[in-house]
């Protein structure tokens, strides 16, 4: 895959994670995206290798959530 498909495919998850986050709390878009960004799971979302971009949105915000609850 080139890199431009892969930031390509991790932008829209990212969106998708952050509609989920405003959806389920209703906090401020500028808010959800930081949540996102700081998240241990986007992190890994970046690492090519993880192959976490082949999950969907939902999938990849639920397991975001249960790794904010449990920490």
């Amino acid at each position: 895959m080139k890199q431009a498909e892969f930031e390509f495919i991790v932008r829209h998850i990212v969106e998708e994670m952050v509609s989920y986050l405003i959806e389920d709390t209703g906090i401020s878009i500028p808010e959800a995206f930081e949540r996102v960004y700081s998240s241990s799971l986007y992190a890994d979302l970046q690492t090519p290798g993880t192959h976490l971009y082949r999950y969907s949105p939902a999938y990849l915000y639920q397991r975001m959530q249960q790794s904010n609850a449990t920490d």
